[in-house]
């Protein structure tokens, strides 16, 4: 199997203005495991096709490989980082890194409670926490696109926003910040990785009182003896199947959002402390 690197590494580097600091790298020990989580030599130049295929059909593993994903990620999530460790001057990636570590507990927190509720049989349970899971990966992955964004446009003023409005966003509070539409990550998500939005509708439809989330699984009415047997009713192998691969699909827009934030981290922070000389 392949051996993960690390998470998290902390080393001394010096800034363009002498400094000594700690940069902290932020790599996917789940690479390996990422990849077992979308289909193989299903890509191209502008479709990553991963969460579709997998999560209808084209992958079994995608379950085991969620749980092995989740496992690993919860032993590399940062019990602390400090500003310092990032930048001593600009706050911009620091926000970064706060944002993707508790995005990341959240989608742990959630994914470990659907893989449950999943094992349990459970599915309106885990129809709607696994909603949930998608929308946190979505975000993860929004996150990764917004810092790749930043660094290739060379400018940080659209990334420090959409930072402030992950972290401080609400639709409650009149003095806070706008929080972004969920739908707003999922469609972005969906525009590189097909499914996503399809996937999230037909959770959405689970997790809702319509026909999906209450006859489909708890009633099998019959109309020629006019009567209605109660009890679980959908089909356990496909809601299994579908949903385990839709928490597996969605283990590749965690990881891949991640290892984006991991890859343009030194050259986000070189450019914020750039645009802070320049101020």
């Amino acid at each position: 199997m392949h051996r993960p690197t690390s998470l998290a590494s902390t080393r001394l580097s010096t800034t363009e203005h002498g400094h000594r600091r700690r940069t902290i790298h932020i790599a996917v020990r789940t690479r390996g495991l990422v990849q077992q989580a979308v289909s193989a030599g299903a890509r191209s130049r502008k479709v990553i096709r991963g969460l579709g295929p997998c999560a209808y059909g084209n992958n079994p593993i995608c379950l085991g490989a969620a749980e092995e994903f989740v496992g690993q990620l919860q032993r590399d999530l940062l019990p602390r980082v400090g500003a310092e460790d990032v930048s001593e001057t600009a706050k911009i990636p620091f926000n970064v890194v706060m944002c993707r570590e508790v995005l990341a507990r959240r989608f742990l927190e959630l994914a470990r409670v659907a893989l449950d509720a999943l094992g349990k049989e459970q599915f309106a349970a885990t129809a709607v926490v696994t909603r949930s899971v998608v929308e946190t990966g979505a975000a993860l992955w929004y996150l990764g696109q917004a810092v790749e964004g930043a660094v290739r446009g060379g400018t940080s003023a659209e990334l420090k926003e959409r930072v402030f409005r992950l972290l401080h966003g609400s639709r409650t509070t009149p003095e806070a910040p706008s929080a972004i539409n969920v739908l707003t990550f999922i469609d972005a998500a969906d525009k590189q990785v097909e499914g996503v939005r399809h996937s999230y509708d037909r959770l959405s439809e689970m997790a809702h009182p319509n026909w999906a989330g209450t006859l489909y699984l708890f009633g099998r009415p019959n109309r020629e003896a006019r009567a209605c047997v109660f009890g679980p009713s959908a089909d356990v192998n496909e809601l299994s199947f579908r949903t385990g691969a839709v928490l597996g699909g969605t283990c590749y827009l965690v990881g891949s959002g991640m290892k984006t934030i991991s890859e343009h981290m030194p050259a986000l922070v070189a450019m914020c402390e750039r645009e802070l000389g320049a101020a």
